[in-house]
């Protein structure tokens, strides 16, 4: 599901990334990947480290709390260093581009949470279970056991 929710954020922020951000056309679709590769290896190691209610959190429609945000920082932190750092985009490019793109993957994260019970973590669970595939790996496979362990 990752995926999904991948190609929802494509449709919602590449003519911004391409206009206000100017990253060519032709890196968008590595930059998309990154953000759920960034986004799921930094889920999996909230929930390996117990920080599964701040991930409730983070994906829910209420406001975050403080580790919520810490979260929500070290996502758009990874991803501006590994922009640069992989597709070569300058500082200003990657800091662009994550505010475009984590509070659009936010809402389509705490959207699709939301279809369930606040502590039933089952969208969570699918959306990065499902999105590992060849761009994350099993971090996606180990984040749905961790996640599935601590809310049955």
């Amino acid at each position: 599901m990752v995926d999904a929710i991948i190609k929802a954020l494509a449709s919602n922020t590449s003519n911004e990334l391409t206009g206000k951000a100017q990253i060519p056309q032709n890196l968008l679709g590595e930059v998309f990947k990154l953000t759920g590769n960034v986004a799921t290896q930094e889920v999996a190691k909230q929930a390996a480290s117990g920080g599964l209610n701040d991930l409730m959190n983070l994906f829910s429609n209420k406001p975050n709390n403080a580790k919520a945000n810490n979260i929500q920082n070290n996502i758009a932190n990874s991803l501006i260093q590994n922009l640069s750092s992989k597709l070569g985009l300058s500082k200003h490019q990657a800091t662009l581009a994550s505010q475009i793109i984590i509070p659009v993957l936010m809402s389509l994260i705490s959207k699709e949470n939301s279809k369930t019970p606040e502590n039933d973590s089952t969208p969570i669970q699918k959306i990065f279970e499902m999105g590992g595939g060849k761009s994350a790996g099993n971090t996606g496979k180990i984040v749905g056991d961790i996640l599935g362990k601590f809310f049955k």
